[in-house]
């Protein structure tokens, strides 16, 4: 039974209704993992994404010609991480809100809406940020991606990066991301800013969902730590289970 008096059984069949999805629990076990038909081109934008921030020299035009390329590398890596995760979201690249332009807007597609009583609602809609910065994102950078996200009423941003938020526990961009959580006292209001960096990529190579990572990351602003993963180990008692 799920919260709601559900049996499994029952749940599977409502959902089968709504979007035809087969008729066995197994189809939800793979809910946001790699795609296997997709896992060569993924590799090809994270071993590409890798490669232009190991290099100095990009042979760009100039040095905002390599921070181009850079970005580029990102933007590609995201989008292609959205789409072979199971094809849950459409993607939307360079969306102007008013005077600010967003580097991409992830919005679920039908297929996600119709397993709505599975997947959190929350990451219906998704301002996301790609800074492929050479160090960490600072504290001013997540401040005013906050402000962003707050001002297009949305529930959760992400950004994008290769080595992450700066800072650690309460300090730095990691330290703020928890702050502006506990902004807002309603848990309906609160806003969650999302680090997804080069862990986080390699992780989706290594067999994690990407529904498990956001969860993942959501719960570790709910309880204020810095990485709610490294929590999580095996219980002594488990194989006697």
């Amino acid at each position: 039974m799920n919260d709601k008096g559900l049996k499994v059984e029952e749940l599977i069949e409502i959902i089968r209704t709504i979007d035809q999805a087969p008729a066995s629990w197994e189809c939800f076990k793979k809910v946001g993992y790699l795609n296997p038909e997709k896992k060569e081109l993924y590799k090809e934008k994270y071993d590409y994404f890798v490669y232009t921030n190991g290099k100095k020299n990009l042979n760009g035009k100039n040095q905002d010609d390599d921070n181009r390329i850079k970005g580029k590398a990102l933007e590609d890596l995201v989008s292609i991480l959205f789409d072979a995760t199971g094809e849950y979201f459409n993607i939307y690249r360079n969306i102007r809100n008013g005077s600010n332009e967003v580097d991409l807007l992830v919005c679920y597609t039908q297929k996600a809406k119709a397993l709505s009583l599975i997947l959190d609602k929350k990451y219906s809609d998704i301002i996301c940020e790609c800074k492929n910065y050479e160090g960490s994102v600072k504290v001013t950078y997540v401040g005013k991606f906050y402000s962003l996200v707050q001002s297009a009423n949305m529930k959760i941003g992400i950004i994008f990066s290769y080595n992450g938020f700066s800072g650690e526990s309460w300090g730095g961009g990691a330290g703020l991301s928890k702050k502006l959580f506990l902004l807002k006292e309603q848990e309906q209001d609160k806003i969650y800013i999302l680090d997804f960096n080069i862990n986080d990529f390699k992780s989706i190579l290594d067999g994690k969902s990407l529904f498990e990572i956001l969860d993942d990351k959501c719960r570790g602003l709910r309880l204020g730590v810095d990485d709610i993963t490294k929590y999580i180990v095996k219980h002594p008692n488990e194989d006697k289970i």
